[in-house]
């Protein structure tokens, strides 16, 4: 187990959770994010496990002794993985050096680096605020392209499909605003912001439809307590 999002170049840790096991081998692959959603809707189990290891292209691989306690329990231990640069990834990790599932142990995760992080808010009038910010330093980017879109149910080819919006520009904050559609509509969106080779996508989806609710000005009274620390 590891994040979804890890920083780039640098080092990160994952969790491995074991039984009966005394080495694991560890591979960090690239993979095309796009490919392995085809395969994730076609295929399933063994299957897709096997698809996925001939799709993906191998980054570096690692071996790792594992404490032997002999207890027939499960037991966990964390391993420190190489810095990546910016793209989409997946980590296998099993107990024989092949990487096979059939009657061995076998286990990915797809994760992402990248160094665009993201925060949301919600507005009054049902828009939805986005402020991004580099990953590392928190300060706002500037100039990132926000792709905005929703998923919508195709009868006819009885799937989801993806439908695109209206694309925004963080500003020099790092601020973009999803406006809001007609009340009543119910889309759930989601945005993908690009800088250069960077690319994030949100991991939510929000709703971001016109509301009727009148806002009201409110004003607060506070009164301090008679404390030596208020004279």
């Amino acid at each position: 187990v590891a994040e979804s999002t890890m920083m780039p170049m640098q080092k990160f840790a994952a969790k491995v959770s074991y039984r009966n096991a005394n080495k694991i081998y560890v591979r960090v692959a690239k993979i095309d994010q796009v490919q392995l959603k085809k395969l994730s809707e076609k295929y399933y189990n063994e299957e897709l496990y096997e698809k996925i290891l001939k799709l993906a292209t191998s980054v570096y691989e690692q071996n790792h002794q594992l404490p032997v306690d002999k207890d027939f329990n499960q037991h966990s231990v964390e391993i420190l993985l190489e810095g990546l640069p910016v793209g989409y990834y997946i980590l296998l990790v099993s107990d024989n050096e092949g990487f096979s599932c059939r009657n061995a142990m076998a286990a990915y995760q797809e994760f992402r680096v990248s160094g665009i992080s993201y925060v949301t808010q919600k507005v009054d009038n049902g828009a939805q605020r986005f402020i991004v910010m580099d990953r590392s330093t928190g300060w706002p980017l500037s100039g990132v392209s926000c792709q905005s879109w929703y998923t919508k149910y195709s009868y006819s080819g009885r799937r989801y499909v993806r439908k695109n919006g209206p694309i925004y520009t963080s500003d020099k904050n790092g601020m973009v605003v999803l406006k809001a559609t007609s009340a009543g509509q119910n889309e759930q969106w989601s945005m993908d912001f690009r800088k250069g080779a960077d690319f994030l996508s949100t991991e939510n989806t929000y709703y971001a439809a016109k509301t009727d609710n009148p806002v009201y000005a409110r004003i607060n009274t506070t009164f301090f307590t008679d404390r030596a620390i208020y004279r």
